[in-house]
């Protein structure tokens, strides 16, 4: 299986026998595809797939004899996909919110459960996880990244390998006016404490909507004039 992105479009390519599930509404336009009338993996992280919309109604594409390609595109004029190849035996974990689609390969997708300190800083406990081999379609709103760097906003991350290890932190304060505004900010930092790939969007879409003209968006602005005045 072979899948080229660039930005908002994607290719995927599949081999003969090769089937690929994709999340119902990036199918528009393209007539061959079948129901999934049971969901996909039914014991893989149900409850976080069925409330982003890839559990119940998913659509697939089968190679059957031949080499067969679908040409997807997304909903957002500046919107991205990006395609993950998990090897054999690795675990990765994926953000519900943006998974576009999968291949039939995956040995298993379960659900981690995290309830330790370091978890509940970060506001997640429930880990959809990938265990290759397999591929993996992602679709976001603005571009997502493979990036290098070790501390990012939690919500931003897309994916990453699970047996890697990190830390929450608070945000480095660079200025005067950031150490002011990081006393009343509930914000965290992921921190890896090793290297890898980390998938990440380049910025949240829904964060970056969420919260405007609220009590504590309007508390930062005055705080942000405060101490730059």
């Amino acid at each position: 299986m072979n899948i080229k992105t660039e930005a908002n479009t994607a290719h995927v390519t599949m081999d003969p026998g090769e089937r690929f599930f994709f999340k119902g509404s990036h199918l528009r336009g393209v007539s061959a595809f079948n129901w999934s009338l049971v969901p996909p993996y039914p014991f893989g992280s149900p409850i976080a797939r069925a409330l982003h919309g890839c559990y119940f109604g998913m659509k697939y594409v089968d190679a059957d004899t031949e080499t067969r390609g679908v040409a997807i595109t997304g909903h957002h004029p500046r919107g991205s996909f990006i395609s993950i190849d998990v090897p054999p035996g690795h675990q990765y974990y994926v953000n519900a919110r943006l998974l576009a689609g999968f291949s039939s390969r995956f040995e298993k997708i379960h659900t981690h459960i995290k309830v330790a300190p370091v978890y509940w800083c970060v506001k997640k406990h429930f880990f959809p996880v990938f265990t290759g081999p397999g591929n993996i379609l992602l679709y976001s709103a603005s571009p997502i990244q493979d990036s290098a760097a070790l501390e990012f906003q939690p919500e931003r991350i897309a994916a990453f390998n699970i047996q890697r290890r990190f830390q929450a932190v608070p945000p480095a304060p660079t200025t005067v006016a950031s150490q002011g505004i990081n006393v009343f900010s509930r914000e965290t930092i992921w921190r890896f404490l090793d290297g890898g790939q980390t998938f990440v969007e380049s910025h949240n879409f829904e964060e970056a909507h969420a919260g405007k003209g609220s009590l504590g968006h309007v508390l930062k602005h005055i705080l942000l004039l405060r101490f730059l005045g």
